[in-house]
């Protein structure tokens, strides 16, 4: 009989092909030999031993395998989960931002005395606004010479309470707006110019008040001055 190491140089096969070849006493205890399902079934059965707990620690068993060692991505798959979870949260709340409704609530008041109050329900919508007047056209005339012609002209001057707020340009959940206000009463029609071409003249007093500029954002409760001092326009602007 040709020993192993005789038969591996007569046929010269190299290093990695000679662990091919095993002796056959190698195969003498066929317990011996690899069994896959076997070690499976063992080590099903070192997981399930019990494992007793003395004085706080486990004792007895196979201890179980760590969460890290089970999982070794894990740690990875919940950083990616906070994140989803954390921009989930972002684009919610960006979401419900741009989704609410912003009221704006406004009051025109004189020496701290309520004249009128309304609301403009979505006031980030473009180009929305409030306007509420009471009163009366007054018409008059004015008279105006092109040359050797005369052209007279009929006009009309809004005599009483108006109140004007427009949106101009917003910014997030902030909005700049332009008020206009006006609380006035008549005090005659006067004439003036020359005899041949008289103009008339709407006499009034009280407050007028055009294109005032204010900033307001969510939350906020500011007062704006008029440039009567014994007036104010209050507004507050809250969202749903």
């Amino acid at each position: 009989m040709v020993a192993p190491h005789g038969l591996w140089q007569k046929r010269g096969l190299s290093k990695q092909s000679r662990q091919l070849y095993r002796p056959a006493s190698d195969f003498a205890n066929p317990r011996q030999q690899s069994d896959p399902f076997r070690q499976k079934e063992s080590r099903a059965r070192d997981v399930r031993q019990p494992v007793r707990i003395i004085n706080g620690r486990p004792s007895g068993g196979r201890p179980p395998r760590s969460f890290q060692q089970t999982f070794p991505d894990m740690k990875l798959s919940k950083m990616y989960c906070v994140v989803a979870a954390g921009c989930a949260t972002v684009f919610s709340m960006g979401a419900i931002a741009a989704g609410g409704v912003h009221h704006l609530q406004i009051q025109l008041l004189r020496d701290g005395k309520l004249i009128v109050a309304g609301e403009i329900p979505d006031v980030l919508v473009a180009n929305s606004g409030f306007a509420i007047s009471s009163g009366r056209p007054i018409g008059y005339a004015v008279c105006q010479k092109v040359g050797d012609a005369t052209q007279i002209a009929t006009l009309e001057k809004f005599v009483g309470m108006s109140l004007l707020v427009q949106t101009l340009r917003t910014d997030g959940d902030a909005v700049d707006l332009s008020l206009s206000a006006a609380d006035t009463a008549e005090r005659g029609i006067s004439q003036i110019g020359p005899q041949d071409c008289p103009s008339q003249v709407v006499a009034t007093e009280g407050l007028t008040d055009n294109d005032v500029r204010a900033t307001i954002r969510d939350g906020q409760t500011i007062d704006v001055p008029l440039n009567d001092p014994r007036y104010h326009v209050h507004l507050s602007m809250k969202a749903d």
